[in-house]
C-alpha cells in the first residue's frame, strides 16, 4: 500500500470518528459554542417580545377591552375651588363619549388602540370632538393610557391585592402609587350591575392640608365604569383651592347595527 493511499485512509477514518463524537475538534467546539449562545439569545429575545405584547387577551385582561368599536358614555360632575372667585366653588356637569376607533402599531412595536373622545354639555347638545391625543396599550405587565398627551399606567398585572405600581412611571409627574382595593367583585352603579370589577386606589390618604388621591373601577368586558379624583389644597378643614371630579357610566356598547352610539 502506498504512503499516499495510507494517509488518505487514515484521514477518512479520523473524519468518521469525529462525526461520531469520539475525537474532540477544538474548532468545531468553538463554532458549536457560538451557535448555542446565539440560539439561546434568540430564544430569550423572542420570549421577551411574546411576553410583552398581548395578541389575544385572556380573561384576566378583559377589564381593559381592546376591540374596535367599543364605546362608553360617562356622566361627569366636576367642581373647581378658588379663593379668587365668588362663590368660591364652581360646578360643571357634562358628558364624555369615548370610543375605540382603530388599532395601530406604536414606536415600540406594540398594538395600540386609538381612542376617539367627544364632549357635550347636556344630553341634547351636539358632540364636540376633543383634539388632544388619547390612546391605550395593553401588555402582559400593565394597561397604559395616554390621556391629554400624558401616559399613565392604569392597571398592573398580575391582578391581586398585593400588586402595586407607579401610575406616573412614564410621564413627568411625581410618583403616584396605585394598588387594588378589591378584585373580581360585583358592583352596581345606578341601574347597571357588573358581575366582576376591579377597584383601584391611587395616591396617599388625605390629611389636614391636602387631598390628592382617587379611585377607579373597571368592569370585565367593559372598561372603566367609575372614576373619582381629588386635587385639593385644604385650609381650616374646608376645600379652598383645586378641583374634584367624578365619572359615572351612563351607557356602553359595541358600535354595530343593534347598539348605536348615542347621538
Amino acid at each position: 500500500m502506498s504512503n499516499k493511499k495510507l494517509m488518505t485512509d487514515i484521514s477518512n477514518f479520523e473524519m468518521r470518528i469525529l462525526n461520531c463524537g469520539l475525537i474532540r475538534n477544538p474548532k468545531s467546539e468553538i463554532r458549536n459554542q457560538y451557535f448555542l449562545v446565539g440560539l439561546i439569545l434568540f430564544l430569550f429575545l423572542s420570549s421577551c417580545k411574546k411576553d410583552e405584547v398581548i395578541r389575544t387577551a385572556g380573561p384576566a385582561y378583559q377589564y381593559a377591552p381592546i376591540d374596535t368599536g367599543r364605546w362608553i358614555l360617562y356622566d361627569v360632575d366636576s367642581t373647581y375651588y378658588s379663593v379668587f372667585t365668588t362663590p368660591p366653588a364652581t360646578r360643571f356637569t357634562f358628558q364624555i363619549l369615548e370610543r375605540i376607533d382603530s388599532t395601530y402599531i406604536d414606536n415600540q412595536g406594540r398594538p395600540t388602540q386609538r381612542l376617539q373622545r367627544f364632549k357635550r354639555n347636556s344630553a341634547s347638545a351636539p358632540w364636540q370632538p376633543e383634539v388632544n391625543v388619547w390612546n391605550s396599550t395593553l401588555t402582559l405587565a400593565r394597561y397604559e393610557r395616554v390621556e391629554n398627551n400624558v401616559r399613565y399606567v392604569k392597571l398592573g398585572f398580575p391582578i391581586n391585592l398585593n400588586t402595586t405600581w407607579n401610575g406616573n412611571a412614564y410621564n413627568f409627574f411625581g410618583e403616584d402609587i396605585y394598588g387594588y382595593d378589591d378584585v373580581h367583585v360585583q358592583y352596581s352603579i345606578g341601574t347597571f350591575y357588573f358581575d366582576s370589577t376591579l377597584i383601584v386606589l391611587r395616591g396617599p390618604l388625605p390629611n389636614a392640608i391636602e387631598r390628592k388621591n382617587g379611585k377607579e373601577i373597571f368592569a370585565n368586558h367593559v372598561g372603566m365604569i367609575y372614576k373619582e379624583y381629588y386635587d385639593l389644597d385644604i385650609q381650616n378643614f374646608s376645600d379652598t383651592t383645586g378641583a374634584k371630579y367624578f365619572y359615572s357610566i351612563a351607557a356602553h356598547g359595541l358600535h354595530n347595527a343593534s347598539v348605536p352610539i348615542p347621538h
